[in-house]
């Protein structure tokens, strides 16, 4: 049996838009694209969900959590599946 993995996702606190935790070249950072979020498996989850949070505090984002994905990246659960796709109506000034 594989391990569990795993995306970590939030809402931009000034945007109030979605974003998911990239950590690469030992930098953290919450990018917009679904693509580049980084995947955990089990075992590096929850140090990589404390350091996300810590964004919390610091009144980066609000809402911080993770999600499980397929062995493809891609989420499991249909709220996930339409946040990594983008808002399904339009919204702010056109």
């Amino acid at each position: 049996m594989s391990a569990q993995k795993h995306i970590i996702t939030a809402n931009h606190l000034k945007e109030g838009l979605n974003v998911y935790f990239s950590q690469h070249d030992g930098k953290n950072q919450w990018v917009h694209d679904f693509s580049a979020a980084s995947i955990f498996e089990t075992d590096g989850l929850e140090e990589a969900l404390r350091q996300a949070k810590e964004d919390m505090v610091n009144n980066i984002i609000v809402d911080c959590y993770d999600f499980e994905v397929d062995t493809n990246g891609q989420p499991l659960n249909m709220r996930e599946k339409i946040r990594a796709n983008g808002p399904s109506r339009a919204y702010g000034h056109s």
